[in-house]
């Protein structure tokens, strides 16, 4: 049996193309699809195909064509983008037999909207920066000292550190507040977006040091493993140089987020353990994020896992390095054993 793997908008992460032909061997191929041929990962697949827009209405049926001709066995999304619209083909994937490894609908919902990643989670009785839609709110909420500049002004439904402006003053905060918006209908940013929401948003800015956290859960909702990471150093959006470390009140925190969110597969959380010692998450992102490489350099291969769940083997132990300066190349990382 083949057990064929469908990466989709797969975009310039050629390393997870590698990591997955890597754990599949001779027992299957890995299928990139991405909305441009010109992006790195497409040099690599063992076939690409050119996608539609996910917001084309013939881009799902692309995708349920392209499972039944490349006899596809596991779909995997490396962009929030994809995640919404193949929740809404998941149940059709599932007659053909076909595991997609995206969580429910409402967490996707949560995930992708910052204002409702801050609400969700502050129900839960996690911390998360306070979050605001509208300025008249913000305004308020300034003037009563809940909240101070500086402030952070960005997309309701962003990604990338896409359009993510740090404002001073009132007068910066409704500018950005203003060109954010314009910015957000002018990109690629607008296939995420209604007509009646709100698109931006105001965020109090969090000091401290910044964390990633990579939890694995299986292909219904159960807990695996995790990984720590302390955040060196960072550019567009992604970890350039992190630290791996094990916490135990890290690790009860984790395991308390698991129980909560209930995700399929890989889901990558940004955190701020703020100056008042207390965490703070940032972000949820289910699916691999940009700062798995770390978690698989350090011996916790997530991808092995994905794939011994889709041959029904058991998962082989994890045995994390931890404590290690880990170096990212967009490629190929170095040795889990650099220097410290």
């Amino acid at each position: 049996m083949k057990y064929n793997v469908l990466l989709t908008s797969v975009g310039r992460r050629s390393y997870m193309v590698k990591y997955f032909q890597k754990a599949l061997g001779s027992s299957g191929k890995v299928i990139c699809g991405n909305n441009t041929l010109d992006a790195a990962g497409m040099n690599v697949g063992n076939h690409n195909y050119l996608t539609y827009n996910v917001n084309d209405p013939k881009y799902k049926q692309q995708i349920l064509d392209i499972c039944d001709k490349e006899d596809i066995a596991l779909v995997v999304p490396l962009f929030d983008i994809d995640l919404k619209y193949l929740t809404e083909i998941k149940c059709v994937l599932e007659t053909k037999n076909v595991i997609t490894a995206v969580s429910k609908a409402e967490l996707i919902n949560i995930a992708n909207d910052k204002f409702k990643t801050y609400t969700y989670l502050s129900s839960l009785g996690f911390l998360s920066p306070k979050t605001y839609l509208e300025l008249n709110h913000a305004y308020s909420e300034i003037e009563k000292s809940n909240i101070n500049f500086p402030l952070i002004v960005k997309p309701r439904f962003g990604m990338g550190s896409i359009s993510v402006n740090i404002v001073n003053n009132f007068s910066e905060l409704e500018f950005h507040y203003h060109s954010t918006k314009l910015h957000i209908e002018q990109s690629y940013l607008n296939m995420m977006n209604k007509s009646d929401d709100s698109l931006v948003v105001i965020q109090e800015l969090m000091h401290g040091h910044e964390y990633g956290l990579d939890l694995l859960h299986d292909f219904n909702g159960q807990y695996i493993h995790h990984l720590f990471k302390k955040k060196v150093a960072m550019r567009s959006g992604e970890t350039d140089i992190a630290f791996t470390f094990q916490d135990e009140e890290m690790d009860r925190y984790a395991m308390k987020l698991s129980s909560l969110l209930g995700h399929y597969g890989n889901c990558d959380i940004d955190m701020i353990r703020g100056t008042n010692g207390k965490i703070y998450i940032i972000d949820i992102n289910p699916r691999f994020g940009g700062g798995y490489p770390f978690t698989h350099n350090s011996n916790c291969n997530y991808v092995n896992a994905y794939i011994s769940i889709l041959k029904n083997e058991p998962i082989e132990p994890f045995k994390p390095i931890y404590n290690k300066k880990l170096f990212k190349d967009i490629s190929i990382l170095s040795s889990p054993n650099a220097d410290n």
